[in-house]
């Protein structure tokens, strides 16, 4: 442990990177950013760690990244990453697109756009499924499910396929707060119902591309060059897993790839008015109280708000597969800050708000 602990410490003091121009505050950010890496890669089990802040107050982008992808490959600031139940908010934004154009409204029934689905309730309304209010059970409390997509790694699943594993439900609709990844699955096939394209070519043709967010989008049904570091679960590498199973079966829940660089310009984009209109950031940000967890307070359309140590934040977090990631947008400092880490959730949500500290 300590002769990794010493080749991390090596790697962290190398290639820490800021894609910003050099003053004072930079080498400060740095020393102290560097300080805690260093921290985190040697007292737990996190392989690689990438972090990007967009700073409001200078219009810059900040890049730090530190540790291994494996054995002496570093992890480098251009790498990709998959961003786990991040990629809900993707789709929450993309619905409130469409709602704009008039194509649905949010207080629609899902029984308006879908055929009835085994232990699905037509009456959830959209906005249930995406606020987690819908009281379906998540997909995956199905072993069986688990079992076939892990069996059939590389076979190419439909959503509705997989819905008929669904359980049935927790709660009627409206009664209480229960993550699902089952209501993005759902949310995917309105999208696509309305719009005729399938949910990766929707995403491109109104989120992605006009935000020239060129490394984000679906994998296995789109393709970018790049490498990805290696994922890690603990201290096991698991990046050998065949995921198409997985994210054909629900791609929407959480299975999207992106880059530290494109997640902090699509934060600060999406919350400083440039992608929403102002009614549609309303219903985007109509919070109610959340007990599901511990790590948020509040929970919006896609987007969670979490008060802590005085401070108040818009954020989410993902984990898929040895990858994991925590967002924040700081309320106060109108700053964005992506964590993205391979080995441990806790270590990206911890971090998060250690940036933004540094950052205020």
């Amino acid at each position: 442990m300590k002769t990794r602990n010493l080749i991390l410490v090596f790697i962290i003091a190398l290639f820490c990177s800021k894609v910003v121009s050099q003053n004072i505050a930079t080498d400060t950010y740095l020393q102290t950013v560097n300080s805690e890496l260093n921290k985190y890669l040697s007292e737990t089990y996190v392989k690689g760690i990438s972090i990007a802040v967009y700073d409001y107050s200078t219009n810059n982008i900040y890049q730090y990244t530190a540790g291994i992808s494996h054995e002496e490959q570093v992890v480098t600031k251009d790498m990709l990453w998959r961003i786990g139940s991040n990629t809900k908010t993707f789709v929450s934004v993309l619905m409130l697109k469409l709602a704009e154009l008039k194509l649905l409204s949010v207080d629609d029934e899902i029984g308006k756009y879908l055929p009835s689905y085994q232990n699905v309730n037509s009456s959830i309304t959209i906005r249930q499924l995406l606020q987690h209010q819908s009281g379906l059970a998540d997909i995956y409390s199905n072993n069986e499910l688990e079992r076939l997509l892990d069996s059939m790694p590389s076979k190419k699943w439909k959503p509705t396929d997989a819905l008929k594993y669904l359980p049935i439900p927790i709660s009627e609709p409206g009664v209480m707060n229960y993550y699902s990844a089952t209501n993005y699955i759902l949310a995917a096939l309105v999208i696509e119902k309305v719009t005729g394209m399938t949910l990766h070519k929707a995403m491109c043709e109104y989120i992605t591309k006009p935000l020239s967010l060129n490394n984000t989008f679906f994998y296995a049904f789109e393709e970018r060059d790049g490498i990805l570091p290696h994922a890690w679960e603990g201290d096991r590498d698991v990046s050998d897993i065949e995921l198409t199973s997985w994210s054909t079966a629900s791609g929407a829940g959480g299975f999207m790839i992106s880059s530290p660089l494109d997640m902090a310009v699509w934060y600060h984009t999406l919350f400083n008015g440039k992608i929403l209109s102002d009614e549609s950031f309303s219903q985007f940000t109509s919070f109610k109280l959340w007990d599901f967890d511990k790590f948020y307070d509040y929970v919006g359309l896609g987007i969670f708000k979490i008060k802590r140590n005085g401070y108040e934040y818009y954020g989410h977090g993902g984990g898929v597969f040895g990858f994991y990631s925590f967002l924040l947008y700081d309320l106060e400092t109108k700053n964005s800050i992506i964590v993205l880490t391979t080995g441990d959730f806790s270590v990206a949500e911890k971090l998060s708000y250690i940036i933004a500290d540094v950052f205020r």
